[in-house]
């Protein structure tokens, strides 16, 4: 008898190191395309694109959950998986610059 595969919802989404450069990579790309010419697509738009395939891969999202991320929102009350991975690669990329960031000391006053 056949039976349907379904994905447990309840877990988080593995994050690598990989995906958060992607992440921060796909962030900082941008759109620079003239609004007045159909079907033009600059640079930043190519880019996006693969880097969107490259965190689907990733991601291993099934070919319907397209783009496999997107920006909810609201970030505190995400709907759905792509939202889901939009905030957890948000909140790694911010732990991972903590991280990476130097410790700066506390200004010392002069007494």
């Amino acid at each position: 008898m056949p039976y349907k595969r379904r994905r447990d919802k309840t877990r988080d989404p593995q994050i690598t190191p990989t995906m958060i450069k992607l992440f921060v990579e796909y962030r900082r790309s941008f759109c620079t395309c003239d609004p007045n010419i159909r079907f033009d697509e600059c640079p930043g738009c190519k880019r996006r694109k693969e880097l969107e395939d490259h965190l689907s891969i990733a991601f291993a999202a099934e070919p319907w959950e397209f783009p496999c991320i997107r920006r909810p929102a609201d970030s505190e009350n995400p709907q759905g998986i792509t939202e889901e991975r939009w905030v957890a690669l948000e909140r790694a990329a911010r732990e991972l610059r903590r991280v990476q960031l130097p410790s700066v000391p506390p200004a010392v006053s002069p007494s």
